[in-house]
């Protein structure tokens, strides 16, 4: 540790105390050149006095080869060294020991042996000289020309051939005795090589597109005929492959982007830098820049401040910030940049006279950018002109254009008017159009051959009777957008698959069309594990889904859960099946109205352990209107007479309904009782649970005076 600080202070000492003494730094490099390798980064003034016209590079050069050398930090040494004009003899050697100390490494040797350019194959001896050539001949920095010579295999190969063909190239290269590499024989092989390249009109250029993904180099004659890029400038490739490159696009892919707008070969840096700058001023976020740029290239060289001036202008003056327009050049650039020859303002206008909001305005602007370049005069407002015809009021008119903006593209003759006749044909109504599209806003995106009829055939095929289609489409018009092979078929074959009949399912659409818009995994399938568990399965299950077929849109966690804690308060076992009659029964009524029931049960002069019992043993009275349940205990009570608790003992009563069985019999049997005519006394409970055919036979048919009034009766009642 003491060694290597006394070192460290003597090197430092050097760098700054200057050049009192450069014997001391050579010998320092004599004696441990492997201390300037570990610290030839700390500091540039290192690398200048590397760079000094002296012995001291030739004796670096000459220690590296007695060094145990890693390959990243000869390479990473060997970059820093040419950022400051190394020679190029030491350049050289470390090219060669780096390509050393990566065979040595690959192959497991251990600390490499004194090594020399004697050992270096064809390729690597012209990738050497190719390199330094480069950096010689051509001005390229090291590391591009390291590059150049690393990434551009189909350059160098040809280069190779070519070598070969001329004899340029020697298996061993002669070497002085004691000293491993022959000064004036490196020479004359670069020279060699610097002559043959010379003559052979390499270029550069070819080379250096090949490192940014260039294939196929007859592109590059057609490129190279429109356009003279340079490398090195400011103008030069080097620079703006640079910036492009710090954005995060990919250099394999950089030559694409060239080939796609040739301006940028010639773009400066800095202006390319400018560019980025106004760019991320107007919003673009520095991540999408890559996406932005091979989109729509022209960004990069063109003026958008001014060439978007107007807009701009125009959105400060009704409260959009500026870099909204940055927002919208990474979904659509193309269609920003033609904003500037569109009536963009008065659009704005329209749309916020027919009742959009700012914030909605943005909306539409970001899902369709494509309305920058509407015509105002032949499709915006005309558009929005058709859609007021429908009677939609303002706040209906911006949920339906900011739902589907597309709405102001499509041709009001070609388009909105066969599709409203069609729809009129199934049997929706005219003033119903409106409602309909405020309900579904994508309607008129849809094709009456392709999407339209294929979806009303199918529901045809489920039993669902054509002149029901209107009603239905008027209620979830959404219909029309489902995919049948995706969403419609699963739906129904699952529903098939609980129980529920295939002509039934007819019935159950147009009762409540909306069930098709459930999910199987996350709407019907939780439904039916919840009924199933609490007793309702099978034949049950399916009955209550085609009476009832809303209930599969109640929420479990909210309108379920809380009927079935009612529905235990009242005493109802959980899982009996009492509980699956009342949960059938009142499935698809709210919790509120359960409550009110029960209420007025209590109200009329029920005890609550009353109703309890009447719910228990007749949970169905729970799904009768209060109204009509109010009317038939008042009945029982008043015409029959009928207890309170007479009516507590047979809730079975309360089933039947009021005017076409409960009235009917009544009157019968109490005219019988007039005429005593009746042999026996009957229970009213009994008398109101036989069949319909047993009452006739035993009650009206031996009487033709009473068949005479149970008829007129039922013809008074519908029945």
């Amino acid at each position: 540790m003491a060694a290597n600080h006394n070192k460290a202070c003597r090197f430092m000492s050097i760098l700054q105390g200057a050049w009192k003494s450069l014997t001391v730094f050579q010998g320092i490099l004599r004696e441990d050149a492997s201390f300037v390798v570990g610290h030839s980064r700390t500091s540039t003034a290192t690398l200048s006095l590397l760079a000094s016209p002296s012995s001291a590079s030739n004796h670096l050069g000459e220690a590296f080869f007695c060094l145990p050398f890693s390959q990243p930090n000869l390479f990473s040494l060997q970059r820093d060294l040419a950022m400051v004009s190394v020679p190029v003899r030491l350049l050289s050697i470390l090219q060669h020991a780096s390509c050393e100390a990566s065979h040595s490494l690959e192959s497991g040797g251990q600390n490499s042996v004194r090594r020399s350019y004697v050992k270096a194959s064809e390729k690597k001896a012209l990738s050497v000289a190719m390199q330094n050539y480069l950096i010689t001949k051509k001005g390229l920095p090291a590391v591009e020309a390291a590059l150049i010579v690393k990434n551009a295999p189909t350059f160098v190969n040809k280069l190779m051939a070519r070598a070969k063909e001329h004899g340029i190239l020697q298996h061993k290269l002669p070497t002085t005795a004691g000293t491993g590499i022959d000064d004036e024989v490196l020479s004359k092989f670069q020279s060699k090589v610097d002559s043959f390249l010379e003559s052979e009109r390499v270029n550069e250029i070819e080379a250096y597109f090949e490192t940014l993904g260039l294939a196929d180099f007859s592109l590059l004659e057609e490129t190279l005929a429109s356009v003279q890029p340079k490398l090195l400038g400011e103008n030069g490739l080097l620079a703006t492959t640079e910036v492009l490159h710090s954005l995060g696009i990919p250099r394999k892919k950089l030559w694409r982007l060239y080939e796609r707008d040739k301006k940028l070969l010639n773009l400066a840096a800095a202006d390319l830098n400018a560019s980025i700058q106004m760019l991320e001023s107007l919003g673009v976020q520095k991540k999408a820049m890559p996406a932005l740029v091979n989109a729509c290239p022209l960004v990069f060289h063109m003026d958008l401040e001014q060439t978007m001036k107007k807009v701009l202008s125009y959105m400060e003056g009704v409260g959009i910030d500026k870099s909204f327009i940055g927002r919208l050049l990474q979904y659509n650039p193309q269609e920003v940049l033609r904003a500037r020859e569109t009536h963009f303002g008065e659009k704005i206008e329209v749309l916020l006279e027919c009742g959009l909001s700012k914030e909605h305005v943005i909306r539409v602007l970001r899902e369709f950018p494509q309305l920058l370049t509407l015509s105002l005069d032949h499709q915006v407002r005309p558009n929005i002109e058709f859609l007021q015809q429908l009677n939609l009021t303002p706040e209906q008119m911006s949920k339906v254009i900011t739902g589907s903006p597309q709405i102001l593209s499509y041709s009001v003759k070609k388009n909105m008017l066969p599709k409203i006749a069609y729809l009129e044909s199934l049997g929706v109504l005219k003033e119903n159009i409106g409602q309909i599209l405020v309900k579904f806003t994508g309607i008129f995106g849809h094709s009456i051959e392709e999407s339209m009829t294929p979806k009303v055939k199918f529901l045809e095929s489920f039993g669902v009777e054509r002149k029901n289609i209107g009603k239905i489409l008027t209620q979830f018009p959404a219909i029309l957008g489902y995919s049948i092979e995706e969403n419609l078929a699963p739906k129904l074959k699952y529903l098939e698959s609980i129980g529920m009949e295939r002509g039934s399912l007819g019935r159950v659409i147009t009762r409540s069309p909306s069930i098709l818009g459930l999910s199987v995994e996350k709407n019907m399938k939780p439904k039916v594990a919840f009924f199933e568990k609490n007793g309702v399965k099978g034949r049950d299950l399916a009955k209550l889904f085609s009476m009832q077929p809303s209930v599969l849109g109640r929420a479990i966690d909210g309108s379920l859960s809380t009927k079935l804690k009612f529905l235990t308060s009242l005493g109802i076992e959980p899982r009996s099946i009492i509980m699956a009659r009342a949960l059938t029964a009142c499935a698809a009524q709210s919790l509120n109205s359960l409550e009110s029931k029960y209420q007025n049960l209590v109200t009329i002069g029920l005890s609550h352990e009353a109703v309890r019992k009447i719910v228990t043993q007749q949970p169905t009275v729970l799904h009768l209107s209060e109204e009509h349940l109010v009317e038939k205990i008042n009945y029982l009570i008043q015409d029959v007479g009928f207890s309170m608790e007479e009516v507590a003992k047979c809730p079975p009563l309360l089933s039947y309904s009021l005017e076409q069985r409960i009235k009917p019999r009544h009157r019968v049997i109490s005219w019988l009782k007039s005429k005593r005519l009746l042999e026996q006394k009957y229970p009213f409970s009994r008398v109101m649970s036989i069949s319909e055919k047993i009452f006739e036979e035993k009650f009206v048919e031996p009487n033709p005076e009473a068949a005479a009034l149970y008829k007129d009766l039922c013809i008074q009642r519908g029945i």
